[in-house]
């Protein structure tokens, strides 16, 4: 994962490198990416677990695990009117957590399950 920085030319890597406590993330081949609408400076990624960028990419925070050890993560996106509101798309369905650690909770058009 890259960022192009137009003026320079430069490309520079924002890829997070490792989760906390374990020597390698599991990534999927196309990894899940998503610009805040709230800033555009913020940006949230996703590998097993999620992770949250302020400074478009030069450094990375841990907001969320605990996700579906056997479904692959397909999309994430973010709810307009709550920023911290965050959606990730699986191949078994759908989960939503804020971005301040809260446990993963199920998705469904009535609401948490």
């Amino acid at each position: 994962m890259h960022r192009y920085e137009r003026r320079s030319g430069e490309e520079i890597s924002i890829k997070p490198w490792l989760c906390k406590g374990e020597e390698t993330c599991k990534w999927n081949w196309i990894t899940p990416l998503v610009i805040s609408q709230n800033s555009n400076t913020r940006i949230y990624m996703m590998a097993k677990k999620v992770f949250r960028s302020d400074d478009r990419g030069n450094s990375w925070v841990f907001i969320a695990g605990n996700l579906p050890e056997n479904g692959t993560v397909h999309t994430i996106g973010q709810n307009p009117e709550v920023p911290g509101l965050l959606f990730v798309g699986t191949e078994f369905g759908a989960v939503f957590t804020y971005y301040l650690n809260e446990v993963p909770k199920p998705y469904s058009r009535n609401g948490v399950k």
